[in-house]
């Protein structure tokens, strides 16, 4: 994403590349790394798809895990 940023930014200059950022919107290639599947950043900075993903050992192995229900956080 990064790399992507400078390139379309034409600039390693800091608010030319959060701008370039700013303008990203993909659901492919990178993208398919981050939780979601898409990535796009929001005013505050955070990928407004973005979605936790906790991680477990599973038979030696580090495995992605995660509610397949929304359960309410508990106080």
């Amino acid at each position: 994403m990064i790399a992507d940023a400078l390139e379309r930014a034409g600039s390693a200059e800091p608010q030319k590349v959060r701008e370039a950022l700013s303008a990203l919107d993909v659901s492919s290639g990178f993208a398919a790394m981050a939780p979601g599947g898409k990535v796009k950043f929001g005013p505050d900075g955070k990928n407004v798809y973005g979605r936790p993903v906790g991680v477990q050992w599973q038979n030696g192995d580090l495995a992605s895990v995660s509610s397949r229900r929304k359960t309410p956080a508990r106080r």
